[in-house]
Parts: structure tokens; sequence; C-alpha cells
């Protein structure tokens, strides 16, 4: 039940994306609720830059299908022969085709968008279609910079995409980029080193409540942190709720840039 009241607390302010009121409000949430069990409460903030969809689209045929752009996809309005590739993208997949000044679509899975719009980038593609692997469609990242603009769309509107090599393809991809300040909320009892951190990320996407993903993850580590409170074992660990995970893990890597000798100390680390 307690669960469930912390889960609601979370889901109640929308989409908690990184750097926006309700990614805030969030993490005073699991602040107050720390500090109320005796755990001293510290937030580490950091920026990043963060690239913003603005409406992205693909064209063919005379038909506009909706679009959206990876986070660190460069903007960019391009056209070119649609080159599809038999597969997820990886190097062997891309064996007898020419995609050169193409705009190639692949399927997603099995290896980061970033490795797909690599390996279709350095064989000189201009930009790159991701379809989705599960009905709907995807909002994903590159976790930085991407090398090309890339966009996911829907598996429906995709499938048929994959039937046309050689149709010319107009992609227009609509991003901004701006800087985002977030915050990861470290909880901590004592004064010494930590001997195992646990963590979950408690930011989500635009547009979902993020209550599997996160939210769910967030008010365990926030009930293991309640039920331990009162053990040693609570002088030994650190819970930790990392921010911007949805753009590209920035949270834990902040963290183990800030703490790398707590971090090579560590025994263990539950996520």
């Amino acid at each position: 039940a307690r669960m469930g009241t912390d889960l609601t607390a979370l889901l109640s302010q929308g989409p908690r994306v990184a750097g926006t009121p309700a990614g805030r409000a969030a993490g005073d949430y699991l602040a107050a609720e720390l500090k109320k069990v005796g755990y001293t409460v510290e937030f580490q903030p950091f920026t990043y830059s963060r690239t913003r969809d603005q409406g992205s689209s693909l064209k063919l045929d005379n038909k506009t299908v909706g679009a959206n752009a990876l986070s660190g996809s460069p903007a960019g309005r391009l056209e070119g022969p649609l080159v599809a590739v038999a597969g997820v993208g990886r190097a062997e997949d891309y064996a007898g085709l020419n995609v050169r000044g193409s705009i190639v679509v692949g399927r997603r899975g099995t290896i980061p968008f970033w490795e797909k719009a690599r390996q279709a980038a350095e064989l000189g593609a201009v930009g790159i279609v991701v379809v989705n692997n599960t009905s709907g469609n995807v909002r994903g990242t590159f976790g930085g910079i991407g090398p090309i603009p890339a966009v996911t769309v829907s598996q429906e509107e995709g499938q048929a995409l994959l039937g046309q090599t050689g149709t010319r393809i107009a992609l227009d991809v609509r991003t901004i980029t701006e800087e985002v300040q977030a915050r990861n909320v470290i909880a901590k009892r004592g004064s010494g080193n930590p001997q195992a951190v646990v963590g979950a990320h408690y930011d989500s996407v635009p547009g979902a409540p993020g209550a599997n993903d996160n939210a769910s993850g967030s008010v365990t580590v926030l009930e293991l942190a309640r039920d331990l409170a009162k053990s040693p074992l609570s002088g030994r660990t650190w819970f930790v709720w990392f921010d911007g995970e949805e753009d590209g893990l920035w949270g834990s890597r902040k963290f183990v840039e800030a703490n790398l000798e707590l971090v090579r100390g560590l025994r263990a680390m539950l996520n």
C-alpha cells in the first residue's frame, strides 16, 4: 500500500522528463520521504545538452509519415533514394548494398541506435530510418550527438518502407538543442564511503507516465531504503536515484565522474 502511494505521487505530476517541473517534483518527493526515516539527502546537480523533436516527418510517393527524431539526432532536410537493410543494421547486413547518398531504413533491435547510424554513415548514407520492432512508434536516444539525421517510425508504417528500395524519400528532421538542468538524488546515513549502492533512474520519456520505466524501480529503491533505515546495512549503503537516464545515462555517468574512488571501492551495485 505504501509503495502504491509512492507510485501515485510520482505519476501525478505527469511525465518526469529530466529538467522539467515534473522531474523536479519527483525528486523533491523522494527527498522528503527519505528524510522522514532519518536519511541525509543530497541533490547532485548537473547539466547536459539535449535535442528535442519539433515535429519530424518523412515523405514518399506524396504521402507524409509521422516520425520521431532520435534524441541527439542532427537536424536537417534531406532527400535521397531509400535503401532497405535486411536486418538490424549490423556490418554484415550491408553486404552487396551501395548506400552512398541514400537514406537507409532498417529494423530496431540487437544493437544500439548509435551503432546502426554509425554503420550507415561510414558507408556514406545521409540519413537513417529505424522501424520499430513492436506495434506503434518508439522514442529513442543516441546518448550523445548522432552522426547523421535519424528518426524512428511505427512498425505499421515501417513495414511498407522496407519493401521500397529505390523509391525517392524526403526526410525532415526538426530538432532543437536545449540545455538541461538535472539532478540525482542521493540518500545516506553516516559519513563513510558505502560498500554498496542501490539505485534506479527516476526520469521518464516525454508523452508517457513512466509507471514501469522506471517509477516502479524508483519506489522499490525507496521502500528498500525505508526497510533498511534502522539496520546497520544502511550505514554501508547509498541509495541513488539517477536523472537524465532516458537521454543517455547522464545521471549515472555524472555520479561516477564525481565519485571515482568511492565507485572503485564498491563491493556491489544493485540497479
